[in-house]
């Protein structure tokens, strides 16, 4: 992901760039080590939040299956799919090109 690319490369996201109000070494120093841990805690917050997000979808993959002939299943799970894989390969795109 965009957020684990940053925290390889020693780089921090926009939105996570804090502000020195004292230009001291020591200051960005400080700044520097909250901006990494801001990346981090970003990433833990994800992850927290993707295993959640997972089983609420694993949940209804089954409620969808049990309500939905096998046919009608199939049609929707190849549609959630094929949008799926167009949304993640926009937002890949989208990263890469900040990324640079």
């Amino acid at each position: 992901s965009f957020l684990k690319a940053c925290r390889d490369a020693s780089l921090t996201p926009k939105g996570l760039v804090l502000k020195n109000p004292i230009s001291s070494t020591r200051s960005k120093t400080i700044l520097l080590k909250a901006q990494s841990l801001l990346v981090t805690s970003q990433l833990s917050s994800y992850k927290s939040s993707f295993a959640s997000l997972s089983n609420a979808y694993h949940t209804l993959l089954g409620q969808l299956k049990s309500l939905l002939s096998p046919d009608h299943y199939d049609t929707v799970i190849h549609l959630h799919k094929t949008k799926s894989h167009y949304i993640m390969n926009k937002a890949i795109h989208t990263h890469s090109k900040k990324f640079q």
